[in-house]
C-alpha cells in the first residue's frame, strides 16, 4: 500500500469516527431532553382540578340568579302591561300562568334545591358533620322538592284541587269554582310542617359553623327562605279571598306570591351552599 493510500484510509476512518461521535451526541442530547421532560411532568402540577359536586353547584348560581330575576321582572311587567302588546310578548315568561316555559324554569329551581339537600346528605364528609336522622330528613326533603318540580311543571296541584272541589262541592257557584284553589287545603299544612321539620335541624348545623360571617349569612338565607313560605301561603290566600268576593282573578298579589316562592327556593339553596362550603362537603 502506498503512502497516499494509507492517508486516504486514515481520513476515511477519522470521518467515520466523527460521524459516530456526532450520532451519539444527538442521541444523548435527545435522551437528556426526554429525561428533563419526564422530570417536569412528574414535578409540575396538572393544571385544572377535577370539577367537584360543590364546584358544579356553585357554578350554576350566577345563571340561576339571572334567570330568576328575569322571570320575576317579566311577571311584574306582564301584570302592569295587562292586555297590551307587552303582556302578549311576556306571557310565556309570566309565572302567574300555568304550563308555560316560566313554570319549567321554576321547576328546575326546585330540582336545584333538591340537589343541594342530596349533596349534603350523601356526601362522604357530610356523614361526620350531619347527624344520621338529619341526613335522612334531607334525603326526604330532596325527594319532596323533586315532586314539587314535577308538580310545578305539569300543574299537578291544581288538578288535585279541582278533584277535591268536585268531590266535596267546594266553592260551588263562586268565582273560584273549577280553578283548583282547594290545593291550599292539602299543600298548606304540609308546607307549614315542613317549615319546622327542615328549619330546626338546619339551624343546628348553621350554629356549628366556625366562620362567624358565613354563619350570619347562612342564618339570613335560612330564615328568609322559611319566612317566604309563610308569605307564599298568605299571598295565595289573600288572592283567593279577592277572587272569591270581588271576582278579580289576577292581582299583583299573585306576582308577589311567585316572587316569594323564589325567595323560598333561593334562600334555602343559598344556605345549603354555605353549609357545604363551611364543612368542605
Amino acid at each position: 500500500m502506498t503512502i497516499k493510500e494509507m492517508f486516504a484510509v486514515r481520513r476515511v476512518a477519522e470521518g467515520s469516527a466523527a460521524l459516530q461521535r456526532g450520532a451519539e451526541g444527538v442521541i444523548g442530547g435527545a435522551g437528556r431532553t426526554m429525561t428533563a421532560v419526564e422530570k417536569a411532568a412528574k414535578v409540575a402540577p396538572i393544571s385544572g382540578e377535577p370539577l367537584t359536586v360543590r364546584a358544579f353547584i356553585e357554578s350554576l348560581i350566577p345563571w340561576i340568579v339571572a334567570g330568576s330575576l328575569f322571570l320575576i321582572a317579566a311577571t311584574f311587567a306582564a301584570h302592569f302591561g295587562e292586555n297590551t302588546q307587552v303582556e302578549r310578548i311576556l306571557r310565556r315568561f309570566d309565572l302567574r300562568r300555568e304550563g308555560n316555559p316560566a313554570n319549567f324554569g321554576e321547576g328546575m329551581l326546585f330540582l336545584f334545591l333538591a340537589f343541594t339537600y342530596a349533596h349534603i346528605a350523601l356526601s362522604g364528609a357530610g356523614k361526620s358533620v350531619v347527624p344520621r336522622a338529619t341526613r335522612a330528613l334531607f334525603i326526604l326533603f330532596a325527594l319532596g322538592n323533586m315532586y314539587l318540580s314535577y308538580d310545578d311543571m305539569f300543574v299537578v296541584h291544581e288538578q288535585v284541587g279541582m278533584a277535591m272541589e268536585a268531590k266535596e262541592g267546594l266553592f260551588a257557584g263562586s268565582a273560584l269554582q273549577g280553578h283548583g284553589f282547594a290545593w291550599l287545603l292539602i299543600y298548606g299544612p304540609v308546607f307549614l310542617v315542613s317549615l319546622v321539620a327542615i328549619g330546626y335541624p338546619t339551624s343546628r348545623i348553621v350554629a356549628a359553623m366556625a366562620d362567624a360571617g358565613r354563619r350570619r349569612r347562612a342564618r339570613m338565607f335560612l330564615y328568609g327562605g322559611l319566612a317566604s313560605v309563610v308569605l307564599v301561603l298568605a299571598s295565595e290566600i289573600a288572592a283567593g279571598i279577592i277572587w272569591f268576593y270581588f271576582g278579580i282573578p289576577r292581582t299583583i298579589l299573585a306576582a308577589f306570591e311567585e316572587t316569594a316562592e323564589f325567595g323560598v327556593l333561593g334562600g334555602l339553596a343559598a344556605c345549603n351552599v354555605l353549609i357545604a362550603r363551611e364543612f368542605d362537603l
